[in-house]
């Protein structure tokens, strides 16, 4: 894999993270359909602006809203632990692995979301961390750190 796909994915994985860690907006709805998808994806699916890039935003914050945080129950909770737990349960062993990949990696949450270490948000944050890395290893030939980031 290049250099380069792995920036373009590292850039997918980012915006793909924006969608559960800031509050979309139309900037970000632009950002999204503007990606070439096409060539990451390798498949004939493009993607076309729509015409009102504010309204899909506020969309996607009532259906947001709707899947992940209730107003009830959580239809989708965006928790790693939850659908590797066998029983819906946040937290425990499950979590812990996630922040060791972290701290394995040399990545601290800053504390700006408040959410667990297995929050999707985060995890696709890292997903793209580690490309971005993987990224700069290739361009500069350093195989050792290709291999550790990927």
């Amino acid at each position: 894999m290049s250099d380069r796909s792995f920036e373009s994915r590292s850039k997918a994985y980012e915006l793909l993270a924006s969608a559960f860690t800031a509050e979309p907006d139309a900037d970000a709805v632009r950002d999204f359909y503007s990606f070439d998808w096409v060539s990451l994806l390798g498949a004939d699916c493009p993607l076309e602006e729509p015409d009102d890039c504010a309204a899909v935003a506020s969309e996607n914050r009532s259906e947001f809203a709707r899947m992940f945080l209730g107003p009830k129950k959580r239809i989708a909770p965006p928790y790693e632990s939850v659908y590797r737990s066998g029983v819906r349960r946040m937290g425990g062993c499950h979590a812990e692995d996630v922040r060791r990949c972290y701290e394995e990696a040399g990545v601290r949450r800053d504390g700006s979301v408040r959410e667990p270490d297995d929050f999707v948000g985060f995890e696709l944050q890292f997903a793209s961390y580690l490309l971005a890395a993987a990224s700069l290893a290739a361009e500069s030939g350093d195989e050792d750190l290709l291999t550790e980031s990927l």
